[in-house]
């Protein structure tokens, strides 16, 4: 089955059948391309069932600690979804980006708390590990820096990054890392 009959098998027709799909690598060494065919069959297959499309190209694999790693990405509509798998087709990680309004009250206090005054650009629940465990980033601006802020599902805060600085200690306390614990005067 062709591609374009393959979308239109899935329901992707229309505007989300203007399914933009891109393969690049997750870690910026030994990166090379290859065609969609000469892709290991676990990694189409991975594809193909996570991401619910069996989309040709070319895919641009890279060598992460040792291991051959693929992302795969698909775009519907204003949504994209992002999948890295192994060359046995080990789903290794999830990214989708999910509606602002799916944050949760928790969610929204801790980004409140995080960054007061933030605009909130894009969010994303990512599930990664053997352990599928799940996080949510929350790419914010503030007073026009790019920070990104990770919660737990339950809205923890995880980690508090300024994108821009690059500053992985960013949550005032001073103390090495980026982490708000017990305790800190924020």
């Amino acid at each position: 089955m062709s591609n374009t009959g393959e979308l239109k098998r899935l329901g992707l027709s229309g505007a989300a059948g203007a399914l933009a799909f891109a393969l690049v690598a997750v870690a910026p060494a030994q990166e090379s391309e290859i065609a969609w065919d000469d892709a290991p069959e676990a990694v189409r297959a991975a594809i193909t069932e996570h991401l619910l499309a069996a989309v040709g190209g070319e895919i641009e694999t890279e060598m992460e600690d040792g291991v051959m790693i693929y992302e795969a990405e698909v775009e519907i509509g204003e949504y994209e979804t992002s999948i890295e798998v192994g060359a046995d087709g080990t789903l290794l990680e999830r990214e989708e980006q999910i509606a602002d309004a799916a944050l949760s009250e928790p969610m929204l206090e801790a980004i409140s708390g995080a960054a007061p005054g933030a605009e909130i650009l894009t969010v994303s629940r990512v599930t990664s590990g053997p352990d599928k465990v799940e996080t949510i980033e929350v790419t914010v601006s503030v007073g026009g820096e790019t920070r990104e802020i990770d919660l737990t599902s339950q809205g923890e805060l995880i980690a508090d990054d300024d994108d821009d600085e690059g500053d992985v200690d960013d949550d005032d306390d001073d103390d090495g890392d980026d982490h708000h614990g017990v305790g800190d005067d924020d």
